[in-house]
C-alpha cells in the first residue's frame, strides 16, 4: 500500500470510494466538485496495487488566519481499522505543516481525533455553521493557533450538501 499526494489520475476511483463509504453520495460530489475549483486542498490517497483504498481531504477555509478543514476521509471496508486512515491524517498534517497552514478544522468524533491533538476547547470561541461538541481545532507549525476567535467557514461547496 503507498500513499501518494493529491493522485489526480484516481479522481473516479475516489468518487467511487466515497460514494460506497457514506449513505449517500454527497460526500463523493463533494469532493469531485471541490477538485474542479481552486480552492486550495490537499488530497491524500491509498493505493494498494491498483485499487483505491482511502482518500483524505484537507481544504482551505475561511478564517482569521491560513487553515483548512479535514472532510472526507475514507477507507474501504476490507481495510478499515488497520490505521489507514489515520495514516493519510496524519500525511495531509505534514503537508499541511509544509505549505504553512496555521490551523486545521474537523468536525467529528473527538475520541478518535484528539489522538492526532484536535481539541473541541480550541475550537469553543470560533463561531461557525457546525460549531458544538464535534467541532475541533489543531494548530499546526506552532504550538498554538494565531488567535482563539473569530468566524471560521468551510467553503461554499460544503452547504451544498
Amino acid at each position: 500500500m503507498k500513499l501518494t499526494l493529491n493522485h489526480d489520475t484516481a479522481a473516479a476511483d475516489i468518487f467511487e470510494l466515497h460514494k460506497n463509504c457514506f449513505p449517500t453520495d454527497a460526500e463523493a460530489v463533494l469532493v469531485r466538485k471541490l477538485a474542479a475549483t481552486d480552492i486550495p486542498i490537499i488530497s491524500i490517497t491509498a493505493i494498494e496495487g491498483n485499487d483505491v483504498i482511502g482518500h483524505a481531504l484537507f481544504s482551505q477555509m475561511q478564517a482569521p488566519f491560513p487553515a483548512l478543514g479535514l472532510a472526507p476521509v475514507s477507507v474501504c471496508k476490507q481495510h478499515r481499522c488497520q490505521g489507514l486512515a489515520a495514516q493519510m491524517i496524519k500525511k495531509g498534517l505534514q503537508e499541511a505543516i509544509r505549505q504553512e497552514w496555521q490551523a486545521v478544522f474537523v468536525l467529528g468524533d473527538p475520541q478518535y481525533y484528539q489522538r492526532f491533538g484536535f481539541s473541541v476547547a480550541l475550537a469553543e470561541g470560533f463561531s461557525c455553521a457546525f460549531q458544538g461538541p464535534c467541532f475541533m481545532a489543531l494548530p499546526i507549525g506552532a504550538p498554538n493557533l494565531p488567535s482563539l476567535t473569530g468566524d471560521v467557514s468551510y467553503a461554499a461547496t460544503f452547504s451544498e450538501l
